[in-house]
């Protein structure tokens, strides 16, 4: 089986891991209901999927990938910005979004994701690089050998 691995050379300075919380619990939101009727939230939501966006999140920005790679149940999902341009990561629960800002250095961040068989999340993370050329941090990794 091949997988994904993150791997940053030397060269390129990477920023570390931006993950998206997998849950928010019903106290992370508020529902504020019409008169006469009663708002409430599950016990929590799960997250459902995300991105990358450029300017503020009030901008609803959201980027086309440049590329995206598949293996199995894991993607990266590649995204490119003009110099300038403010980077943020959003994770979505159904209709709600969670937002957070990325390195405004980085030229390129990839959105690594994994998914169940039932199509739910079990870990969704960004990484960025200062490195415009991204094709590095997302390389198969070689076959595992027995």
């Amino acid at each position: 089986m091949r997988a994904l691995i993150l791997a940053c050379l030397p060269l390129v300075a990477c920023a570390g891991e931006t993950p998206c919380p997998l849950t928010l619990a019903a106290e992370a939101v508020t529902v504020r209901a019409p008169a006469d009727w009663h708002g409430s939230a599950p016990s929590f939501t799960r997250l459902t999927h995300g991105g990358i966006m450029r300017g503020h999140p009030d901008s609803m920005g959201y980027l086309v990938p440049l590329a995206t790679k598949t293996r199995g149940t894991k993607t990266a999902i590649i995204f490119q910005f003009a110099p300038g341009e403010e980077r943020w990561l959003w994770c979505a629960y159904g209709p709600l979004h969670l937002s957070k800002r990325l390195d405004d250095a980085a030229g390129s961040c990839v959105l690594h994701y994994t998914k169940t068989k039932l199509d739910g999340i079990t870990e969704m993370h960004a990484t960025c690089a200062t490195d415009p050329d991204s094709s590095h941090l997302a390389k198969p990794a070689p076959p595992l050998s027995r």
